[in-house]
């Protein structure tokens, strides 16, 4: 019965962190600087999650969209080195005991717990797709980043459904506000969101620019997908 109980005091409270509309870190009260890094926190979890979105509807069609799929993940890497850095930042001020981000509070206790474990299996993730794509098909290590490749993403879903579900209607509210201020007649709320702005356009550009290098080493894999499919005819 205490278990069943305590089941259902959990669920009840991981649908209140669902359906909260406003970050705590980003409401009325907060220091400029709490409110900036939940801010730029919200923004650049918006554009990752719009990017993974592009990134799994590429994987059913991998051999068609491969270029797509590559291309998105490069850029997906310094967005996420982004939110990485901002989201460490946080958490090592309010450990250091800085009282506005004490006062903002951390994150739910389990979305905390789970949030190292997104990280090195975020990276783990990223690197062992990097790798696999510089080692090639028929790269000796082949074999070892592929099913880290797919362990880690596997492990990293099972983590990132929670933890999308509690934050994503916020980040997005968030982040329609903040993009709104970008007109705002206060010279010090309009240059915030356009500083936040523009950290997040140069980690796009630059994950662009990754992108478009690694491509160079796209022939090995477009001749292993076109092996496969006339061998599969065949």
């Amino acid at each position: 019965m205490t278990h069943r109980t305590n089941q259902s005091g959990l669920t009840q409270r991981f649908f209140e962190e669902v359906l909260t509309p406003d970050l705590e870190s980003d409401k009325q009260g907060s220091s400029a600087r709490v409110k900036w890094v939940a801010r730029l926190t919200s923004i650049t979890g918006v554009t990752i999650f719009v990017l993974l979105a592009i990134e799994g509807l590429s994987v059913p069609a991998i051999s068609q969209l491969f270029t797509l799929h590559v291309v998105v993940g490069m850029i997906l890497l310094p967005v996420m080195a982004l939110k990485i850095a901002v989201t460490s930042y946080r958490f090592l001020l309010y450990y250091l005991g800085r009282s506005d981000f004490v006062q903002a509070g951390p994150p739910w206790m389990p979305l905390r717990l789970i949030a190292p474990l997104i990280i090195l299996s975020t990276v783990v993730l990223m690197l062992s797709g990097v790798e696999l794509m510089l080692v090639g098909p028929h790269g000796a290590s082949f074999t070892l980043w592929k099913p880290l490749h797919q362990v880690a993403f596997v492990v990293w879903f099972i983590l990132m459904v929670p933890h999308v579900l509690a934050y994503l209607m916020r980040a997005v509210r968030t982040s329609f506000g903040d993009l709104g201020r970008l007109q705002s007649r206060s010279y010090k709320t309009s240059t915030s969101s356009w500083t936040r702005t523009t950290l997040l356009w140069v980690a796009l550009g630059v994950g662009v620019g990754l992108g478009l290098r690694i491509t160079a080493y796209e022939p090995a894999w477009l001749n292993a997908f076109h092996s496969a499919f006339h061998g599969h005819i065949h």
